[in-house]
């Protein structure tokens, strides 16, 4: 171990690790001492000079850039998830118009309440599709939001019997 030390006051060094970690080495308060910090001898943890402000810039240009490059992605992902929703709900539409002149394609010929229960399918499913036609994602949204407030159990048993017919659907 290489240690020296000299009157109050006056410089010690030490290999000692936990002493040079310190920044204090032991001394008395005010005392300039080596830190083995990579400085100058005689720099103290404090006297960083322009290196901690250049370091501290750099580090803030960094997370300002990756902040941007983040915003930039999140708007790209927000644009093409509203455009795949976009396109999912006028493929739906679409898709419910058509199951809609399908049953009134095969009811029509019936009587009774056969035909009055497809008539009254086709005609919600049509007012469906229109409706998915004319408004946009995020009015359907809120729309969806609006209703499950202000109908919180039929929204629950609706949410319930949709999943169990996706189910059996997809079995």
């Amino acid at each position: 171990m290489n240690e020296r030390n000299e009157t109050a006051g006056a410089r010690t060094t030490s290999n000692d690790p936990l002493q040079r970690s310190s920044g204090t080495a032991g001394g008395m308060a005010g005392e300039n001492r080596d830190t083995g910090m990579g400085g100058m001898p005689g720099t103290t943890m404090g006297d960083t000079g322009n290196s901690g402000d250049t370091m501290g810039k750099a580090v803030g240009d960094k997370i300002d850039d990756m902040s941007e490059r983040l915003g930039e992605t999140r708007t790209t992902v927000t644009e093409k998830s509203r455009e795949s929703l976009d396109a999912g709900k006028e493929k739906l539409g679409g898709g419910m118009s058509s199951a809609a002149d399908m049953i009134r394609d095969r009811t029509g010929e019936t009587s009774g309440l056969p035909h009055e229960a497809g008539t009254k399918l086709a005609e919600t499913m049509d007012k469906t599709a229109t409706y998915l036609h004319e408004h946009s994602s995020e009015e359907i949204w809120s729309d969806v939001e609006s209703y499950v407030r202000e109908h919180p159990t039929q929204a629950l048993v609706g949410a319930v019997l949709a999943g169990w017919v996706m189910a059996r659907v997809l079995r």
